[in-house]
């Protein structure tokens, strides 16, 4: 069952969904609770759109009371929450996975976008700021993605300086990234006369 996971495993690097999907259910068939086969097949469920059949993959995989890492599917079933527009569900799964990994930084951060969304604007940047204390030793990337996610908090409050503060900042520190171009193309939405 370990092989077949594995095999189902390098398909979804190689983004070969339907042959990893095949793999993981294998996999599960094999050995009815193998979790890790069956947050696998969630993650192929999430990168097909497949909300719901992601949040019972990862409800298989939490049957297992000995699952080792728990926090990896509840994060899965709160970020296909989120996509189903279902934010209450959103926000206990992620709570679950930080409940159940403090420094899950990903969890971290998908709970503030799920209070962003949602309107709660305080609770989104309480969560971007733990996230940043998590991250203090991530790739200048990562650490300008939470900036960026910031500035969409700032925004949303109507503090138009603090967002260009903080876009600032995300460009500086990774200027040629992803996050830092995404960054720069908001400063100038921001920064130019209508």
């Amino acid at each position: 069952f370990e092989i077949v996971n594995l095999q189902g495993f390098i398909y979804l690097l190689q983004n070969n969904l339907p042959f990893a999907e095949e793999k993981f259910l294998a996999a599960t068939r094999i050995k009815e609770d193998y979790s890790e086969a069956w947050v696998n097949l969630g993650q192929v469920y999430i990168q097909q759109g497949k909300w719901n059949q992601a949040i019972e993959a990862c409800q298989n995989a939490l049957k297992n009371l000995l699952y080792f890492t728990p926090y990896e599917a509840y994060n899965i079933m709160g970020w296909a929450y989120y996509n189903l527009k279902q934010l209450d569900e959103a926000q206990a799964a992620f709570q679950n996975a930080i409940s159940s990994n403090p420094n899950y930084i990903v969890a971290v951060t998908n709970l503030g976008l799920t209070f962003l969304e949602a309107g709660k604007t305080a609770e989104a940047l309480k969560q971007y700021e733990r996230a940043e204390e998590l991250c203090k030793t991530c790739p200048a990337g990562a650490r300008a993605s939470l900036l960026l996610r910031k500035a969409a908090v700032y925004q949303k409050r109507g503090e138009r300086s603090k967002a260009i503060s903080h876009l600032n900042a995300c460009q500086a520190l990774d200027r040629t990234g992803a996050n830092g171009l995404a960054c720069e193309n908001e400063l100038q939405t921001l920064t130019t006369p209508r």
